[in-house]
C-alpha cells in the first residue's frame, strides 16, 4: 500500500457498519459526518451562559475560549471530586474551614463548639446547650455558718471543702473580735464585766482621777500622772507612810526630800562648805519670795540675821551660830536668861572702885 516516504490512500471504500459492535472499516465521509454531529452537540450543549455575583455581572462562560477557575474563598476550600463507577457526573464542591475548637460541624450544619471549663478546688462546673445558647452552672458546697466564741471565730462544717457566703463572710465578721477584760494586780477593781469588742465598735480609754492620757499616731495611748493631783492616802512599800487628809499630810516618820531650796546658800567654815567657800558676812533680805512654800533643812541654815559694828558688817548669824557677849574694858558682860527659856537678858556692869568711885 505504500511506505513510509510513499505514502498511499485507500480510496472507493464502502461505508462500513457502525454500531458498538461494528469491526468494519470507516471512509473518510463516515467520519465527518461523527465529527459534524459531536460538534454540533458540543456547541449546544455548552453554549455561552452569564454569571452575577451579588445581582452585578461578571463574566460570560463559554465565549472567546473564557476558563472558569473555581478557587478558595474566606472561610472556604475549593474540592473537585472526580466521577467514579458509573456515575459519570464529576462534581465541585465548596467546603467550610472549621477548626473543631470553636467550630465544628455536625449533622451538615455550622455548630458553634462550648469551651472546656472545667472546675478545680471547690468549683463544679456543668454546661447545658439549648436552642444554640449554653449554659454554664458553676456549683460551689456552701458551709454552715461559722460560730463565734469569746471572739474567735469556729467553723461549723466543711473546713478547706466548702465556703461561706459574703452574707455569712460579714456576719462572721461583724461577730468577731476581741475579749476586753479588766483586773487588778495590787491595786483595786472597782466594776465592769468581760465583753467582746466586735469590728466597728469603739474602745474608749478614759483617764481617771490624777491621771493624763494621750494619744498618738500609730495606735500609741499613754497613761500618766497629772502634773496636779489629790490623794487621800500614799502607800510606799508595804505600810502607810503618807497620809493626805483635811488636816494635813502625814508622813508616817519618813522624810520629805528633794524640795528645792527658797534662799541663797549662806557659808560658815563648817562641814557644809566641804569646798571653802568666803565666809558670809551679811544678807538682805530676798525677794519674791513664795511665802506658802515648803521651807527645806537648807532653807533654815541659810536663815539668819546681821551682825554689825558701829554700822559695818562683821557676820551673818545663822542658826547654831553663837553670840559670845564678852567682858569689855572695865565691864563685866552678864547674861541671864529667864526661867521658860524663852529669853536672856545681856547687861553690861562697868567696873569702879569703891574708894576713888561712888555711884
Amino acid at each position: 500500500m505504500g511506505t513510509s516516504t510513499d505514502p498511499r490512500r485507500v480510496q472507493h471504500v464502502a461505508a462500513g457498519l457502525i454500531d458498538a459492535f461494528s469491526t468494519d472499516a470507516i471512509n473518510g465521509s463516515q467520519l465527518y459526518l461523527v465529527a459534524d454531529k459531536l460538534k454540533t452537540e458540543i456547541d449546544t450543549k455548552a453554549s455561552p451562559f452569564t454569571t452575577y455575583v451579588n445581582g452585578t455581572q461578571v463574566e460570560t462562560i463559554g465565549k472567546d475560549d473564557t476558563t472558569v477557575h473555581f478557587a478558595n474563598g474566606l472561610g472556604t476550600t475549593a474540592r473537585f471530586i472526580p466521577a467514579t463507577g458509573t456515575d459519570k457526573n464529576a462534581q465541585i464542591t465548596f467546603d467550610v474551614n472549621v477548626d473543631d475548637e470553636t467550630v465544628k460541624i455536625v449533622d451538615g450544619k455550622l455548630t458553634a463548639v462550648a469551651p472546656n471549663v472545667v472546675g478545680t478546688g471547690l468549683a463544679n462546673v456543668t454546661s447545658e446547650t439549648k436552642d444554640g445558647v449554653t449554659t454554664y452552672t458553676v456549683d460551689v458546697p456552701k458551709s454552715e455558718a461559722p460560730s463565734v466564741t469569746g471572739g474567735k471565730l469556729n467553723l461549723t462544717t466543711g473546713g478547706d471543702t466548702m465556703v461561706l457566703t459574703a452574707n455569712d463572710t460579714i456576719n462572721a465578721i461583724n461577730n468577731s473580735g476581741f475579749t476586753l477584760t479588766t483586773s487588778a494586780a495590787e491595786g483595786k477593781k472597782i466594776s465592769g464585766d468581760d465583753e467582746t469588742i466586735n469590728p466597728g465598735d469603739t474602745v474608749d480609754l478614759v483617764a481617771g482621777k490624777n491621771l493624763t492620757v494621750k494619744q498618738e499616731a500609730n495606735g500609741k495611748v499613754t497613761f500618766a500622772t497629772g502634773e496636779t493631783v489629790h490623794f487621800t492616802t500614799i502607800n510606799v512599800g508595804e505600810t502607810p507612810v503618807i497620809n493626805i487628809g483635811v488636816g494635813g499630810i502625814n508622813m508616817g516618820g519618813k522624810p520629805i526630800t528633794n524640795l528645792p531650796g527658797n534662799l541663797t546658800p549662806t557659808f560658815n567654815n563648817d562641814e557644809y562648805n566641804p569646798d571653802g567657800k568666803t565666809v558670809t558676812m551679811g544678807m538682805n533680805l530676798p525677794s519674791n519670795l513664795n511665802l506658802t512654800a515648803a521651807a527645806t533643812v537648807g532653807d533654815i541654815l541659810n536663815s539668819g540675821w546681821n551682825l554689825q559694828n558701829n554700822g559695818n558688817s562683821v557676820d551673818f548669824v545663822k542658826p547654831y551660830d553663837t553670840v559670845n557677849f564678852v567682858n569689855g574694858n572695865v565691864t563685866t558682860a552678864v547674861a541671864t536668861p529667864n526661867g521658860d527659856g524663852t529669853s536672856t537678858d545681856v547687861a553690861y556692869n562697868v567696873n569702879f572702885d569703891p574708894n576713888t568711885l561712888t555711884t
